[in-house]
């Protein structure tokens, strides 16, 4: 069994919360897959934005060093002040659009 990153698990319980599944109650693995690259590209540009141009550097010399997802994890949690916190609010905020924006288009749809 494949490992399920976990933008995909978040998507896929956006998804499941909204309602947006076929008839047993699955959700499109394509969506998901898609859904989440956008998740993981608007998280990344969100941490990027709260590095000073020096943390960036060392950050690119981690990954140019194939560093662990633990390591740039704990790096980011020394470099960004309050960074569970601030990743948390990401992810609400994140959420709340998507579920404003699917019902918008539930709303559309019945019109």
């Amino acid at each position: 069994m494949t490992k399920q990153s976990f933008a995909k698990e978040f998507i896929t319980a956006l998804l499941s919360k909204a309602e947006l599944t076929d008839a047993t109650g699955k959700v499109d693995a394509d969506y998901v897959d898609r859904l989440a690259e956008q998740l993981e590209k608007k998280m990344g540009l969100f941490v990027m934005g709260k590095l000073s141009a020096d943390d960036l550097n060392t950050y690119y010399e981690k990954v140019d060093n194939k560093a662990s997802a633990e390591e740039l994890n704990q790096f980011f949690v020394e470099k960004i002040p309050n960074f569970a916190q601030e990743q948390k609010k990401f992810l609400d905020d994140y959420a709340y659009n998507f579920f404003n924006r699917t019902a918008k288009m539930k709303e559309a749809l019945k019109k």
